[in-house]
Order: structure tokens, then sequence, then C-alpha cells
């Protein structure tokens, strides 16, 4: 009988112990993301005095993510899948507007019009994107 307790017991403490290591190793991961320390925020400075903190931030995300996305030496290939994509959605759009049922009403969420309209919007994304590439 006692070797069952000091085997739960010690089952217990292995336990408690895997337990307090992941949520360590857990609130550590949290705390750097992408090599940037996550700061918490002061509500002294206001949002004004933290401006120039976030336009940082911000400038810093979008060098590194340029930088991973090589675009002067992918362009061809972001251009043609871009082009692809745009002829996908040209095919989904027909698609979409050949199958309006005219006896639904139009208002109701997830009409085909409202699909057609996303649709729409996704193709003016990806025209941004192309001028965007172009740019650089």
């Amino acid at each position: 009988m006692t070797t069952e307790m000091m085997n739960v017991f010690l089952f217990l403490v292995v336990c408690i112990i895997i337990f307090f290591v992941f949520r360590n190793f857990y609130a550590s991961k949290t705390l750097t993301k992408e090599n940037f320390t996550s700061k918490k925020q002061t509500f002294t400075d206001g949002i004004a005095g933290n401006a120039s903190n976030y336009s940082n931030d911000l400038k810093n995300s979008s060098v590194k993510l340029h930088d991973q996305l090589l675009i002067g030496k992918y362009r061809t290939h972001y251009e043609n899948s871009i082009l692809h994509l745009d002829d996908y959605l040209h095919n989904l759009m027909l698609h979409t507007a050949l199958n309006i049922d005219h006896n639904k009403d139009p208002s109701t969420p997830c009409s085909n019009i409202e699909k057609l309209s996303t649709l729409y919007n996704t193709k003016q994304a990806l025209n941004s994107i192309m001028k965007h590439i172009d740019a650089n």
C-alpha cells in the first residue's frame, strides 16, 4: 500500500513540474513573436505618445516582409500567379452570374449577388497587388 501511495505521489509531483515548465514555456513564447518583444501599452503616454513607436514597428515589419518576398527575384512568378488567379476569378464571377436565382430575394445573406460583389472586390485587390509588384 505504501509503494502505491509513493507512486501516486511521485506521479502528481511529475505532473505539477510538467505543468509549470509548459506554462512558463508558453508564457515566454507569447512575449516574443517574430523577434519583436511585446511591450505593455502604457496609458500615461496616450495614443499620440506611442505613435512614433507604432510607426517604427510597422516600418520594420514591412521591411522584413518585403525582404522575405524577394519581389525583384521572383517578380515573374508572382505576376504569373496573379494573372492565373485573375483568370480564375473571372471564371468564378461568370459562374456566379449565371447561377443567380432571380426568384430569390437578393438582400438575403450569402446571395449570389453578394458573392459576385465580393469576387469583384477581390479582383480589385489583385489589381492593387499587381501595381505594387510593378512599382517594386
